[in-house]
């Protein structure tokens, strides 16, 4: 489904969070599990779920339980920090097995099947090899749930995919996006901020989206603090106008009947995005609506009267370009140039917040 990805070795960001706490796309703290929509790491089902019948953990092995696929519900463990740079020696079969087992969760809600993906923090910089384990487990989970159900769950779980805070590169997310296409899995939201992702990334999301059309479609898309360049959120974009009458999609909205059409809610603050504004009016030639409000929106409700393809949120506060040490001294202008980046002039290097996993930047 999508092209194989070049590999590209990328800075990471170093990530620690602290047990009952969850980190949000901007680099906040807050108290674990308010339900918002801008969730960040370590969101985890707990008992007392008011999502229906709720598996203690995977349910593929549906057939043994009368075909239904689901277990007793049960308690689930609470979230533990498991963030640190561990390398690729760490992530075994078997730890990765764990870890898939303790976050990936699977329900039955009304009629409707339910897919959560809490893969968030595992790892600094998650390595190649642990996305290739956790996926090799994935397809045979998928592979035995669609056996005893059918396609049809999978094509509108409304699954909540959250790999943020790992580092991940490029090929990590190709591998992952071509999993899910294999079963035609609903990735309604995807939480893929504060990793390495760039335009390889980028390109293979579009494939996946182009391509799972018998799934239901994208609702939220969060790939802020990454590396996404102009031309690739321009691609970006321009893939969901392709797919009209699929995108704005529709959605239940709370306290409404029915389902309206919805923008899609597209975080890409923080990138390397050099001329956000010019992004916007490329955009906006080509034809490619979208919403810019910082308040009255949210992602499942936009406060126009007519409904745009997409909502860029934050769009244009984009991660500064920064100075090199040479241009400090005087020696060097790589700023002009547009070569080079380092910490802005005026302010001290960002730190990492090592209790509530923030940046924090002091002038």
């Amino acid at each position: 489904v999508c092209r194989k990805l070049e590999r590209r070795p990328v800075r990471g960001q170093s990530w620690s969070e602290e047990i009952g706490l969850e980190t949000t796309e901007d680099g906040g703290d807050k108290p674990a599990g308010d339900g918002s929509c801008d969730e960040g790491a370590g969101r985890f089902l707990r008992a007392g779920s008011s999502a229906g019948h709720l598996s203690n953990g995977w349910v593929g092995d549906a057939s043994a339980q009368g075909g239904s696929g689901l277990s007793d519900a049960g308690s689930l463990p609470t979230a533990t920090p498991l963030s640190s740079c561990h390398g690729k020696d760490y992530w075994t079969e078997s730890k990765v097995k764990q870890a898939a087992e303790f976050g990936v969760k699977l329900w039955q809600e009304g009629d409707r099947w339910r897919l959560l993906m809490s893969m968030a923090g595992l790892d600094d910089l998650l390595p190649e090899v642990a996305m290739k384990h956790f996926c090799t487990w994935l397809t045979k989970r998928l592979g035995d749930f669609k056996e005893a159900n059918g396609p049809g769950p999978l094509r509108r779980c409304s699954a909540e995919i959250d790999f943020s805070n790992n580092g991940m590169s490029d090929e990590s997310l190709w591998m992952l996006l071509e999993s899910l296409a294999q079963f035609e899995v609903q990735a309604a939201v995807l939480k893929l901020y504060k990793n390495r992702i760039s335009s390889p990334g980028v390109l293979a999301l579009c494939e996946f989206i182009r391509n799972n059309k018998r799934a239901g479609p994208v609702h939220e898309i969060h790939i802020s603090h990454n590396e996404v360049d102009d031309e690739a959120a321009i691609e970006l974009c321009r893939t969901m106008k392709e797919l009209k009458p699929r995108y704005p999609p529709r959605r239940a909205i709370e306290g409404m009947e029915g389902t309206h059409l919805v923008p899609v809610w597209v975080r890409l603050n923080q990138n390397k995005i050099r001329d956000p504004a010019l992004v916007l009016k490329n955009l906006l030639a080509e034809g490619i609506t979208s919403c810019a409000a910082r308040s009255g929106c949210t992602p499942g409700k936009c406060s126009r009267s007519e409904c745009p393809v997409l909502h860029l949120y934050l769009f244009t506060d984009q991660a500064l370009p920064e100075k090199s040490s040479q241009d400090e001294d005087g020696k060097d202008d790589l700023q002009d140039s547009g070569e080079g980046f380092s910490e802005p002039k005026g302010q001290k290097k960002r730190s990492r917040n090592k209790k509530g996993g923030g940046d924090e930047v002091s002038a």
